[in-house]
């Protein structure tokens, strides 16, 4: 039930100067706007690809994605975030040049429902600094800028939903032990910070 904020989330991505890859919606079984909005863009570019499948949680969504996906790198976000322009191309740029990295974060400008820039938060940049944080329970990647390659996250047995909220925190921790972290300490996310 994202109609809000999804068309600008829809248009980050589709606006992305990085033009090659396929774009894959899952909805959760929204009860809004949000089915409509959706046909509507997907009608107009064939890179779209939506499924639709009866409210099942965010982790089973999230799975479904991952297997269905073609490409070599999954790129996370959701309905009521805002790629940068340059999000695709730094990330892929950066998982071409670091074969050793699973699993690519980065810097995020936290907005609110106006979009307005509240402040940037900076999560640290190395594997080292990441486990680091890992151990003390705190999670120094945001879920929804995040790429990862496809089979580090199929072999690490993806996301798991008795972990709620925390699905995305156990995922990084078992790929984390098939590859390595990092963050890009430029923001490539806008998050929306709202009820």
């Amino acid at each position: 039930n994202g109609q809000a904020f999804l068309s600008e989330a829809i248009e980050s991505i589709l606006s992305q100067t990085f033009r090659d890859f396929e774009f894959l919606v899952v909805d959760d079984g929204s009860t809004d706007a949000t089915a409509g909005i959706l046909s509507t863009y997907a009608s107009r570019d064939a890179r779209m690809r939506i499924f639709r499948h009866e409210n099942k949680g965010r982790a089973e969504s999230l799975n479904v994605g991952i297997r269905l996906a073609m490409g070599h790198y999954i790129a996370r976000m959701d309905a009521d975030d805002i790629a940068l322009p340059d999000r695709l191309q730094v990330q892929v740029d950066f998982m071409e040049r670091h074969l050793e990295v699973g699993l690519l974060g980065g810097a995020a400008e936290l907005i609110n429902t106006r979009g307005q820039v509240l402040r940037i938060v900076r999560p640290p940049l190395e594997d080292s600094e990441i486990r680091s944080l890992m151990l003390c329970g705190n999670n120094p990647m945001f879920h929804p800028a995040v790429v990862m390659r496809k089979e580090v996250a199929l072999a690490s047995g993806g996301y798991r939903k008795p972990l709620l909220d925390a699905d995305d925190y156990d995922l990084w921790l078992r790929m984390s032990e098939r590859s390595r972290l990092a963050n890009l300490g430029k923001p490539i996310l806008q998050y929306r910070i709202h009820s």
